[in-house]
C-alpha cells in the first residue's frame, strides 16, 4: 500500500504527495536513507510504530522483536498453568517456576538449538521447551505469577 498521489492544496492528498517527494529526495540523496524512507512510509501508511519498522529499541530498551517474544512467551506460560498446573491452585507459579528451573538446567542444554521440538506433542516437557524457545531465559515464581494475574499481558 502506498501514499495517495491526490494533490489538492491543502488536503491531506496534498500532504502525502509532499512527504512522497520528501521520501524520494532523501532515497537518492544515500544509499542507506532508503531503510528511513521506507520507515517513514511503512509507519505514515500503517500508523504503525516509526521505531519497530527501523529495528530500533522501544523505550524499554527492547526491540520489537524481543517484545513479540516476550508476549509469546507469557501466552505459552499462561496456556502450561491452565493444562498442567490448574490443580496447585495459588502455587501454580511456585510449581511452573520449579519445572522450568529443572528443565532449563537438566534438558534446554541439549536441546536449545533445536528447531523443532523434540519432545512429545501435548508433553509438559514440550510446553517447557517451547516457553524457553519463545524467549530464552527462565523465568521465577514472581514473574509468572504476575503474567497470570495479568492473563499474560505485559505491564
Amino acid at each position: 500500500m502506498a501514499l495517495a498521489d491526490k494533490t489538492a492544496p491543502g488536503s491531506d492528498e496534498s500532504l502525502q504527495h509532499e512527504i512522497r517527494r520528501g521520501l524520494a529526495a532523501l532515497r537518492s540523496l544515500h544509499p542507506p536513507c532508503e531503510r528511513l524512507a521506507h520507515a517513514v512510509e511503512c509507519a505514515a501508511v500503517d500508523g504503525g510504530d516509526f521505531a519497530k519498522h527501523l529495528g530500533l529499541r522501544s523505550a524499554h530498551s527492547r526491540t520489537s522483536e524481543t517484545i513479540d517474544q516476550i508476549d509469546r512467551r507469557n501466552t505459552l506460560v499462561c496456556e502450561t498453568v491452565q493444562r498442567f498446573f490448574s490443580r496447585e491452585g495459588g502455587s501454580s507459579a511456585r510449581a511452573l517456576a520449579a519445572s522450568l528451573a529443572r528443565y532449563e538446567s537438566a534438558i534446554w542444554p541439549r536441546h536449545a538449538s533445536d528447531e523443532e521440538c523434540p519432545h512429545e506433542a501435548g508433553s509438559l516437557y514440550a510446553a517447557l521447551w517451547s516457553i524457553l524457545r519463545a524467549h530464552p531465559l527462565a523465568i521465577k515464581q514472581r514473574r509468572i505469577q504476575a503474567i497470570l494475574t495479568n492473563n499474560g499481558a505485559r505491564r
